[in-house]
């Protein structure tokens, strides 16, 4: 099974200009500037959950849906098949390695390397 990449920003940015007759005119009514959608919106593959909320509402979309249809097709299966999926979250190097994260990571890398 392969899961698609989501890039959120792309989805939004043809809505937009779906929608609305400039992107400026979009911006204001969601309270950021024209630049803004470009560099915090449209380029973004992942956005805050208050900030795509808030968007979903303006443009009258569900934009979790596009997620929910992913997590539909990872659920199909209960399987072994591999998946890919990026996670972001901001630690320590310390705290990574009190919850031995750290040392599964590298572990990884080094079956990976050796396959």
């Amino acid at each position: 099974m392969k899961i698609n990449n989501i890039h959120i920003g792309q989805i939004i940015k043809k809505l937009v200009s779906e929608k609305y007759s400039s992107y400026a005119s979009f911006a204001r009514s969601i309270g950021k500037s024209r630049q803004c959608l470009h560099t915090q919106i449209f380029s973004k593959q992942s956005l805050q959950t208050e900030l795509l909320a808030r968007i979903s509402e303006e443009l009258n979309v569900n934009l979790f849906e596009y997620y929910k249809d992913e997590e539909n097709n990872v659920n199909e299966k209960n399987d072994n098949t591999k998946i890919n999926f990026t996670v972001h979250f901001e630690t320590t190097q310390e705290e990574l390695e009190k919850t031995g994260i750290l040392d599964q990571f590298k572990d990884m890398i080094q079956q990976k390397i050796a396959e």
